[in-house]
């Protein structure tokens, strides 16, 4: 069940990535996000108040020199709700440090190379559709949270007299 949402996740990015059209990426992701399970990968990858505090480098580094797979672990079902789990204790900090590279490590150890690379995406928060925020928000308005910061002005000599003009020269915060 897991490696079939994994492989529903990389079809999804697949078929993003076929195009570079705004327009055609925007008919692909309103098609997909319909699916409620990738529609809630989404939402985790690219959330920016969720962080996992592990990347795919890391969990790669400690699979290759410190991992080693646990019998009872390579018997016990891989599910969607337990991934959700996983994540939520890596979000938490319920899970931390070797305690989390090898549950990530156990749960990568079944999967194929192409649903790995998968899961290493959504750990690194970054799917690799090139389609931001802002576009999956056009396509479901308030699907994710935005920041849009507003930009000042260009600060030249003119403004600054403008401003000494204004605080008669009471207020220096500005130079």
């Amino acid at each position: 069940m897991f490696s079939k949402l994994l492989d529903n996740v990389l079809k999804f990015t697949t078929e993003m990535n076929t195009s570079n059209k705004q327009s055609v990426k925007q008919k692909t992701f309103g098609k997909w996000i319909k699916d409620e399970d990738i529609s809630d990968i989404i939402k985790i990858t690219y959330d920016p108040f969720i962080k996992f505090n592990v990347t795919s480098k890391n969990v790669n580094k400690y699979r290759l020199n410190k991992w080693t797979p646990e019998t009872d672990d390579l018997k016990r079902e891989f599910n969607v709700e337990r991934f959700y789990v996983l994540l939520d204790s890596l979000q938490n900090s319920e899970l931390t440090g070797h305690a989390a590279l090898q549950e990530i490590c156990d749960w990568i150890q079944p999967l194929t190379t192409a649903q790995r690379d998968t899961l290493y995406k959504i750990l690194n928060k970054d799917l690799k559709i090139r389609f931001g925020i802002k576009q999956m928000n056009k396509v479901k308005p308030k699907f994710l949270s935005d920041f849009s910061v507003s930009l000042g002005y260009a600060y030249d000599k003119k403004t600054e007299k403008d401003l000494k003009k204004k605080s008669n020269g009471r207020c220096k915060w500005y130079i």
